[in-house]
């Protein structure tokens, strides 16, 4: 089948959108459902704001530290020339990360 008949719907499904990501966690896990199957000589790219993380044909993958702040994710399906052929909607992730400072104690507010 020539790849201009396949148009991929990619959908994130882990991180789920404007999810907070833990202190603790480090790593975040970017999964993605795709239908239809994602054929031999196509691939997965996965992009964090705008800059490529993996080329790959798995649905999942690991990014490593990711720093604190909003991130947006996007995965899109390639042919081998680089055509898009499909692309999921943004999901954005707010990675939370200790502040070394103290933080001043929370005050209760007044009623």
């Amino acid at each position: 089948t020539p790849s201009e008949l396949i148009n991929y719907n990619i959908e994130i499904i882990s991180p789920r959108n404007d999810v907070a990501i833990p202190v603790g966690q480090r790593d975040l896990a970017i999964a993605i459902t795709l239908s239809p199957a994602l054929q031999p000589d196509h691939l997965l790219v996965y992009f964090m704001n705008g800059e490529l993380l993996e080329e790959t044909t798995m649905n999942n993958i690991i990014v490593k530290d990711v720093p604190r702040g909003t991130h947006t994710l996007v995965v899109e399906a390639i042919d081998q020339r680089g055509q898009s052929l499909g692309t999921s909607a943004p999901t954005l992730v707010n990675v939370i990360r200790a502040n070394i400072k103290k933080n001043a104690p929370i005050k209760p507010t007044p009623k």
